[in-house]
């Protein structure tokens, strides 16, 4: 503490000064007890004249706050005849602590201290104001957020040094220029003005705003702008916090991407498809517009995958994702709903042709060849399409109808789209309860198998049959039209089709424990059955279970099931061949007719579909694409076999151009394994 001399002073006058003075008066004698305090003491103390007099002021005031040094040396200055300043922790009557800087003055007479004066004033209030001074300076230096202050003309006052790190200016490099030169062009002229008008109507502004740094760099800033006033309310200055947001930008756009896109294709997924089709209905709705809703799925690309692997069908699935992209307008949405189906949103579509335009643009992007790792692929599509509001208003409903249009565009045989209609929903649900009743087919024994037979043309005898399945439920004989597409779809075309071999092979055995001879029994193969990879190892299975020989069977396939991957339909081809089994190609005309896959395929026989034998009498391009397949089956040693023979007309035609062998009503229908048991010898 800095001590001074005493001074020789008339007490009373000195009393008289101070009585009115705005800071606590204490007057003690030599011994230190209270002969006096003024108005402003009794004020801020709370204890009167009458609470103290003859009392030492630390008996008093004393907190217990104030070190022991700081009495032991306001005492030695004391005695010491000089004067002492310092700051003392006084407690007022009330409890309250408050800090008081204390100047207390020795009063001499006659060379004796008669007396000590204490003169205090509260500095609390000052010291806290200090402390909070020193604190927002702290913070104006120190904080992570930039800080810029401008006068109420917005010319730069202040900045902090967050400020100097986020965009590269100095204080001296923006005093008194406006903030309008960390402008980056990217904010139209209308940002500025919403800005401006909300900082003259409620004195704040918050939000993003893209920016440029003084090395030229673009980035995002979080800004809050604060406009200070004076007491009458006019605009002092603009306080602005600023944030550079870039990295977390960045990161939100790197999760978005992985939540709301999908990995392989870089599409959207089904995630943001699920928020942006309500967002499209509300948006719908509140315009007065309409849109289209796009259901795309790739046909036979299960096939592509399976056979040639997922390397390949993954980079597939990219490239039918660019070519769907290609087709579409900014505006419009499309995502990768899952395995090889997307979902595709047009809108404010004007017109519902113009749905079917994009349709036809895609399915014929679509079916441009694609060259992957050597290989040259086909593919085609299948696109259900429905409308917004006309068929459904809301989400779910949407990609449900679209869905089945789409089921309905594939079942017609892929390569085209098709709108919503209201028999589709019906088939839909007819489709629905056909998949249940045929899960419990199996388990209920409803199928049955029937036998027709097949007629050596020449000789007019009976040398082979084909096993055709017969569903019976609730009395009723379904037709397999109406039940194997369904049972292909869903892949119970492979338990039944298992039963269909192993029935086949039970009959047969019966039959022969029976005596009877048994001419070879033709099964049809669906697609899914042909490239199920255990194919032959459960025909072996079979044969030896039930001791049949494998010449008594035959496998029928179509050219839709031989086609595309020829590499493995060959192989599966030779390796029936080499158990035994003969292979006949079915529907021979209705497919490709490739000449390649028939000199690739080592088949026994071609099947001529009853599409051509109908109208052979009448149609004479039907006979000679009849004559065309006789020869080109004879040229390749291959037998050929007429279906649909129904009128004798008909039989004679084929004899004539020399057909092999025939099979239709004019034979026989198909019977019963009772009834064509009863036929063998």
């Amino acid at each position: 503490m800095k001590g001074q001399s005493a001074i020789n002073v008339n007490p009373w006058s000195l009393l008289l000064a101070l009585h009115e003075a705005p800071c606590s008066v204490v007057l003690t004698d030599a011994g230190g007890r209270v002969e006096y305090v003024n108005e402003r003491f009794v004020e801020n103390s709370g204890y009167s004249l009458q609470d103290v007099i003859g009392r030492k002021p630390g008996e008093v005031l004393r907190s217990g706050q104030t070190p022991p040094e700081t009495y032991q040396e306001m005492w030695d200055t004391l005695k010491g005849g000089r004067v002492w300043h310092g700051d003392l922790y006084n407690r007022t009557k009330h409890g309250e602590t408050r800090i008081e800087r204390a100047t207390i003055i020795p009063m001499v007479e006659n060379g004796c201290t008669s007396n000590y004066l204490s003169i205090q004033h509260d500095v609390g209030q000052f010291m806290a104001d200090q402390q909070k001074l020193e604190l927002y300076e702290a913070l104006f230096q120190n904080t992570r957020i930039g800080i810029l202050v401008t006068d109420h003309g917005n010319r730069i006052l202040a900045i902090n040094p967050a400020f100097t790190e986020i965009t590269g200016y100095a204080q001296a490099e923006v005093q008194g220029k406006t903030p309008a030169m960390l402008k980056s062009g990217m904010m139209p002229p209308e940002f500025y003005r919403s800005l401006w008008a909300s900082l003259s109507q409620t004195g704040s502004w918050a939000g993003e705003i893209i920016n440029r740094r003084k090395n030229g760099e673009i980035y995002a800033e979080w800004l809050c702008i604060n406009v200070v006033r004076d007491a009458e309310g006019d605009p002092l200055y603009h306080v602005a916090a600023l944030t550079d947001i870039s990295e977390r930008k960045h990161e939100e756009e790197r999760l978005n991407q992985l939540v709301y896109h999908d990995v392989l294709t870089g599409l959207y997924n089904r995630k943001k498809l699920q928020d942006r089709v309500p967002e499209e209905v509300a948006r719908a709705r509140r315009n007065g517009g309409h849109f289209a809703l796009m259901f795309l799925d790739l046909d036979r690309f299960k096939y592509i995958n399976d056979t040639r692997g997922h390397n390949v069908g993954d980079k597939l699935l990219q490239e039918a994702a660019t070519r769907i992209s290609g087709q579409l307008r900014v505006s419009d949405f499309v995502c990768r709903h899952g395995g090889d189906e997307f979902v595709l949103m047009l809108t404010d579509l004007d017109r519902p042709n113009a749905a079917a335009e994009v349709a036809i643009k895609l399915i014929h992007s679509l079916e441009k060849v694609y060259r992957i790792d050597g290989y040259e692929l086909h593919l085609s599509c299948s696109i259900g399409i429905v409308l917004f509001p006309e068929d459904a208003e809301d989400a779910s409903e949407l990609l449900r109808k679209a869905d089945m249009a789409m089921y309905r565009a594939k079942h017609k045989g892929g390569g085209r789209y098709q709108f919503y209609t209201k028999d589709i929903n019906d088939s839909v649900q007819h489709r629905q309860s056909t998949e249940l009743q045929l899960r419990r087919a199996l388990e209920r024994h409803e199928f049955t198998l029937n036998y027709q037979p097949v007629i050596d043309l020449a000789s007019g005898k009976l040398i082979s049959a084909e096993a055709l399945l017969r569903w019976q439920h609730n009395g009723k004989t379904i037709s397999p039209a109406d039940f194997i597409p369904i049972a292909e779809e869903t892949g119970l075309i492979l338990p039944i089709g298992e039963w269909v071999l192993d029935e086949v092979g039970r009959q047969c055995r019966e039959w022969l424990d029976a005596g009877r001879v048994v001419p070879r029994i033709a099964v049809n193969l669906s697609t899914v059955q042909f490239h199920e990879p255990h194919l032959c190892l459960n025909i072996q299975t079979i044969l030896d279970r039930h001791r049949f020989s494998p010449d008594l069977l035959e496998m029928e396939i179509t050219e839709s099931a031989a086609l595309g991957d020829s590499c493995t339909a060959t192989c599966t081809i030779g390796e029936l061949r080499e158990m035994g089994l003969q292979v006949t190609l079915d529907d021979f005309g209705t497919g490709y007719s490739s000449l390649t896959y028939l000199r690739m395929f080592p088949l026994s026989k071609l099947k001529i579909d009853r599409s051509f034998v109908q109208n052979i009498a009448s149609n004479a391009r039907d006979a000679a694409i009849i004559r065309t397949i006789i020869d080109l089956a004879r040229a390749m040693s291959l037998k050929v076999v007429a279906e649909g023979v129904e009128q004798p007309g008909q039989l004679d035609l084929l004899r004539s151009l020399g057909c092999h062998k025939g099979q239709g009503y004019l034979f026989s229908r198909p019977l019963e394994a009772a009834a064509f048991g009863r036929m063998l010898s």
